[in-house]
Formats: C-alpha cells, structure tokens, sequence
C-alpha cells in the first residue's frame, strides 16, 4: 500500500508522508498513539506491529 492510498484510506483522509511509512517499516520508528489506534480500527496493523523490531531488508 502506498502513502497515497493509506491517507485516503484514514477518516477523514490525510496525508502520510512516504519518509513517515518508510521510517515506520526500517527504523523502527513508531506513529503516535491517534494514528496507532486508527490504523488497528482499520484493521491495516495492530498494536503488536509496533513493539516488535523492524525487519531487515534481505
């Protein structure tokens, strides 16, 4: 899923920005509690995805 399309997917829509999501899946950094919560309703990731270590890129 791209940037693009997991902000329209938010309610009301906004924009994610790539370097946010790719930060997310490689550094291990973590979104707010808001858009944690948000994403989990949506069914996207649950609040697990956000404890464990990033994958490394093989």
């Amino acid at each position: 899923m791209s940037a693009e399309e997991l902000g329209k997917r938010l309610d009301p829509p906004r924009t994610i920005p790539a370097q946010s999501i790719y930060n997310w899946e490689t550094r291990g950094k973590v979104a707010r509690a808001p858009l944690q919560r948000r994403l989990n309703l949506l069914g996207i990731c649950a609040p697990a995805d956000w404890l464990e270590p990033a994958k490394e890129n093989a």
